[in-house]
């Protein structure tokens, strides 16, 4: 059973979502810093720069998206 108290989507008593997911806050805060995070990766992948340099970028980028999420 769903507690639509913790929605994000359920505002002034009733749901503002016609197909609601259910998404608590922290469902969503962990979402928008893992789409920051891809985003930010893709924008450095077209970067020209090496390779390896890259990399370290793509794992320090998860790391910091684990922690925020906590």
């Amino acid at each position: 059973m769903r507690n639509c108290e913790k929605c994000i989507h359920h505002i002034s008593g009733s749901c503002d979502s016609w197909d609601c997911k259910m998404q608590t806050l922290k469902e969503y805060k962990a979402e928008v810093i893992d789409r920051f995070a891809d985003e930010v990766k893709k924008t450095y992948a077209n970067m020209d720069i090496p390779a390896l340099e890259k990399t370290t970028v793509n794992e320090v980028l998860s790391k910091v998206s684990e922690k925020l999420k906590r």
